[in-house]
């Protein structure tokens, strides 16, 4: 899901916060979206462990992690 909305970049990298004002308000756009979609993809159960998370690959991380 997160391919087909063009959002993997933010599970699988950092990606820095960008300097020019519309640019970030896009990134932060992305980056929320990414959130919502990993959350409305995941079992109830694991969202207490994600959901203090405060970007994306830190999420997926979390579930790669409880995962394993």
């Amino acid at each position: 899901m997160l391919l087909e909305f063009g959002l993997w970049d933010f599970v699988e990298r950092v990606i820095q916060e960008l300097i020019e004002p519309i640019l970030l308000v896009d990134h932060k756009k992305k980056m929320l979206k990414t959130k919502q979609v990993i959350l409305e993809s995941v079992k109830d159960h694991f969202i207490p462990h994600i959901i203090e998370k405060t970007m994306g690959k830190k999420m997926f991380d979390a579930l790669v992690t409880i995962s394993e």
